[in-house]
């Protein structure tokens, strides 16, 4: 952990004497002997408008737990230690019951993509980035209390699962929002919150239903008005995690 990622999570309102981190760390409160004054502000971060209350404090990101937050910080945690380092480093909760994140530099895509954004280059890469993260995933085994987060809504539609018998546990959500460029290819997934045990087939399926040409053009969507840059900087307001 860097010193600027352990001050800015000690540096906060209602942190107290210390702070729990995943795996059973704890850095105590005094640890970086950081002040009030030269902690960090949080700064708001809006991404999908699903989950409202993410703010970036340093080089962590702070978002509100949910049923599922324990579960994909375990994974999380799996994928890091299996040699996954392109996705956000779970650090538990911090003093204000918020799960704490390691910001995840880049751009992050913006729809309606640019033409730059959709290349073979592209793609290649981010089958690539699923396969890496398929193989670091496989053989993992969810805690017995696991539970898995889903789409706003979906509990009260009947959808029959597509997945077929789980292979293992996937991102199953590569929306452009989700994906994190850098040098103008895909290099990292943030937002994890819809992972949940699936085949490989269906993972790389939704990733061609939000990648891959697959609608007629009179269909897609239009262009972007600004096409010379195919991502959005991540000094804008985009979540990281």
């Amino acid at each position: 952990m860097t010193v600027a990622v352990a001050v800015s999570l000690l540096c906060e309102p209602g942190v107290g004497g210390s702070l729990h981190l995943s795996g059973g760390a704890v850095l105590p409160g005094g640890a970086a002997a950081a002040d009030q004054e030269s902690c960090p502000i949080e700064e708001p971060l809006i991404g999908d408008g699903v989950t409202r209350g993410i703010v970036r404090i340093g080089d962590t990101v702070r978002r509100p737990v949910r049923p599922f937050t324990a579960t994909v910080q375990a994974y999380l945690r799996h994928l890091h230690q299996a040699g996954f380092s392109a996705a956000p480093v779970p650090f538990g909760i911090d003093g204000q019951g918020r799960e704490v994140l390691s910001f995840v530099p880049g751009d992050a895509p913006r729809e309606p993509l640019p033409p730059e954004a959709t290349g073979e280059d592209v793609l290649i890469a981010l089958a690539g980035l699923i396969r890496r993260l398929h193989d670091a995933a496989q053989g993992w085994t969810p805690p017995a209390d696991a539970a898995w987060g889903g789409v706003p809504g979906a509990e009260t539609v009947r959808i029959s699962p597509v997945d077929g018998e789980a292979e293992l546990v996937g991102h199953r959500d590569y929306c452009p929002g989700n994906v994190v460029f850098r040098d103008g290819l895909p290099a990292a997934l943030i937002d994890f919150d819809l992972a949940k045990p699936t085949t490989r087939l269906y993972d790389i399926a939704n990733a061609l239903y939000w990648w891959a040409p697959l609608l007629h053009p009179a269909d897609a969507r239009p262009p972007s008005p600004t096409p010379t840059s195919p991502t959005a900087p991540r000094s804008s307001p985009t979540p990281t995690a």
